[in-house]
């Protein structure tokens, strides 16, 4: 073999090597790099999910909470009075307060009224006698809600039943997390 094709094999066989280093030092070491980044990321977006999740929950909260520390729906749990649910239960209602179902109940854990009217897992409810603020799961289908006991407007009177609103957990939640924290859930 002559001396120039010798170098240009020599040469050749060293640039292999060298890249072929570079190549696995570079991919082990930018892979683990890359790994960690993409797990710190998807932690981020978990915890921003679980914080998302957690605003709608206080949010139906605060909303129930003016319900549940209110004459009217006082006395209409003790004495019921469809002019309570003509006047402030129509559709509108769920609407403009961004939960799916609004529940009364008696502290006989008696529905009293259930909006929309054609609610059908309010049984599953009735057990809730104190305050919740949560996801619960009813007949495989999952809820976030918050139950608070029914008083007066100065919160001073006996309780006289539990007040829930909820939301299901749906498609249109899902993809609200979605576009909120850029995480694909289904």
């Amino acid at each position: 073999m002559k001396l120039g094709l010798k170098i240009i094999f020599r040469l050749s066989l060293a640039l292999i090597i060298i890249l072929g280093s570079i190549f696995t030092i570079t991919n082990f070491v930018l892979k683990d790099r890359f790994e960690k980044i993409e797990l710190d990321q998807s932690v981020i977006r978990l915890q921003q999910a679980k914080n998302t999740l957690q605003s709608t929950i206080d949010n139906i909260r605060i909303k129930a909470s003016d319900w549940a520390q209110w004459d009217d729906s006082y006395n209409y749990v003790r004495k019921p009075n469809p002019d309570f649910v003509k006047s402030n239960l129509g559709p509108e209602t769920l609407v403009n307060l961004n939960v799916d179902y609004i529940l009364i109940f008696n502290n006989q854990q008696q529905l009293v009224v259930s909006s929309p009217v054609t609610f059908n897992d309010s049984e599953q409810f009735s057990k809730l006698t104190k305050e919740y603020k949560g996801l619960i799961n009813v007949n495989q289908q999952t809820h976030l809600i918050t139950s608070l006991p029914i008083t007066n407007s100065a919160g001073t009177a006996t309780p006289a039943g539990i007040i829930i609103f909820g939301k299901l957990f749906n498609n249109t939640l899902i993809s609200h997390l979605n576009d909120t924290v850029n995480l694909k859930m289904s």
